[in-house]
């Protein structure tokens, strides 16, 4: 059973059909025909925010996709510097070292930081970068220091962090931060950037499940893009956008302490929910379909996930349900 949200113009790019279930990374290029003879396939695979991301992108001029892939890895990595919790340097780690003491941050943290303030207001709470502890001691992100004590004594109605031009600080107590549900969007978004610079017409990026194309294939043709848990498969067609996939079976606990069970936690009772197999998210930008695919996930009320669309206009969502 699927439910959708189709509200508008911009979604017209996109065709779904077939159930979503899971997770996919491929690009399907049978229906090519072929390409264009000048035209050549480059894929290029990379390790990044605690996941694997993909590049495959069309050009006639080998420097010229080189070139590109180099200076968008350039961007990919130096952005994971600022942004991964897994890297003890990042800006992210010494914010979490060192809680309610500000610290100068880059103008990209600052940006990912105000846009996740800005859709825990849009989602109602539902999306929270401060619960990184809850997945730590589930054994889900091992290995990251911990911050607070009283690790489920978290009052969602403290505001999490402040931000004074580019000085920021953890307020709430017991908050590790952790843009996992929102940084790989921004750095797709920038990686995007770099290519379009580049002149780089038809390209298609994706890092974790959240994937982002341009331009359509050479011969003017939509990518497919096909989704699949090992006992489906089912695409997407799509010429220009975003899609954020997220479901519980992508990340599981390995102790189910207050019912964590996998890598998407309530920020309301801090526990798992499995109201979805997977959900999807399609729209312009990665950055906000990554948050809306996990803030929605947790959202069992069709009129509450109408609401808060109503408030972000030009996205879509799609699910199916367990």
């Amino acid at each position: 059973m699927t439910y959708n949200i189709n509200r508008r113009t911009f979604l017209k790019n996109f065709t779904t059909h077939g159930i979503i279930l899971a997770l996919a990374a491929t690009i399907d290029y049978s229906y090519l025909y072929p390409p264009k003879q000048y035209m050549c396939l480059t894929e290029k695979h990379f390790e990044t925010m605690g996941t694997i991301g993909k590049i495959q992108l069309f050009e006639e001029c080998k420097f010229k996709t080189q070139k590109a892939i180099s200076e968008a890895l350039k961007r990919i990595f130096s952005l994971e510097k600022e942004l991964s919790k897994f890297n003890i340097h990042s800006e992210i780690s010494k914010l979490n070292r060192n809680p309610f003491f500000y610290h100068a941050t880059r103008d990209d943290t600052v940006n990912v930081l105000e846009k996740g303030i800005e859709f825990n207001r849009l989602t109602n709470g539902y999306f929270d970068f401060g619960l990184g502890n809850l997945l730590s001691i589930a054994g889900i992100d091992p290995n990251i220091p911990l911050v607070g004590t009283n690790f489920f004594n978290i009052n969602s109605n403290e505001k999490l962090i402040t931000i004074k031009h580019n000085k920021v600080k953890i307020n709430r107590s017991n908050s590790m931060l952790d843009l996992g549900g929102i940084a790989k969007g921004y750095i797709i978004d920038e990686a995007i950037k770099i290519f379009k610079a580049n002149k780089i017409k038809h390209v298609a990026l994706e890092i974790g499940g959240d994937i982002k194309v341009y331009g359509g294939t050479p011969n003017n043709k939509t990518w497919h893009i096909i989704l699949n848990n090992g006992a489906s498969n089912d695409t997407i067609k799509i010429h220009t956008g975003s899609i954020s996939i997220s479901g519980g079976y992508i990340k599981k606990s390995v102790n189910n302490i207050n019912n964590i069970t996998h890598h998407i936690v309530n920020p309301k009772d801090l526990k798992s929910k499995n109201y979805y197999t997977s959900i999807i998210v399609y729209g312009e930008n990665s950055i906000d379909c990554d948050i809306l695919a996990t803030a929605l996930y947790n959202i069992n009320s069709k009129d509450e996930i109408k609401n808060i669309l109503k408030k972000i206009p030009n996205y879509e969502i799609k699910y199916t349900l367990i």
